[in-house]
């Protein structure tokens, strides 16, 4: 349940009914907030571009023309899911901000370009993807992932990702 750019986490809407939130204190209300919400970009929805909710135990929830609720991970993939902030960055990268069918359409093949992301540990990873080499920071969040003991969930460690000085990382730039 990470997000396809940054591989941060997504934290539980209060309309999840088996929410598995961050430990208190690691969060602020309103990154609390922020990493609830997200887009999920796809050729396999019932829109390109819909507005969601993490709802945690793998699925988020949305409205288009019905409510609409997306397993994260199936079929040997994962969603491109993505922060709100980080939609609107990759959005502006590949020149597609608007809703016209030209951008819809660059939208919809950026899965076939960069790949499905990966499911299990390196879930929401896009396969071709280094994120680890990005930046000054190189910062690598796959030892923060994972499973959830005795389930197939992935989990962050928002403890110790704190404790190794990286909770910068999770104050995005609108915050």
């Amino acid at each position: 349940m990470s997000c396809s750019l940054c591989r941060l986490p997504f934290t539980p809407h209060p309309t999840s009914t088996n929410p598995y939130p961050p430990p208190p204190g690691v969060l602020s209300d309103k990154q609390y907030r922020y990493l609830t919400y997200g887009v999920i970009i796809g050729p396999h929805l019932p829109t390109v571009v819909m507005t969601v909710k993490w709802l945690d135990q793998g699925l988020f929830g949305g409205f288009t023309v019905a409510i609409a609720v997306v397993k994260w991970e199936s079929y040997g993939g994962t969603a491109m899911a993505f922060h709100t902030v980080c939609a609107s960055i990759l959005r502006h990268i590949f020149d597609c901000e608007d809703e016209s069918v030209p951008s819809l359409v660059k939208l919809s093949e950026i899965q076939y370009i960069l790949g499905r992301p990966s499911p299990g540990i390196d879930g929401g990873r896009f396969p071709h993807v280094k994120y680890e080499d990005v930046g000054d920071e190189k910062l690598d969040v796959r030892p923060y992932w994972y499973f959830e003991e005795g389930g197939d969930l992935m989990r962050f460690d928002y403890l110790t990702f704190k404790q190794d000085g990286l909770d910068w990382a999770l104050a995005k730039p609108d915050m």
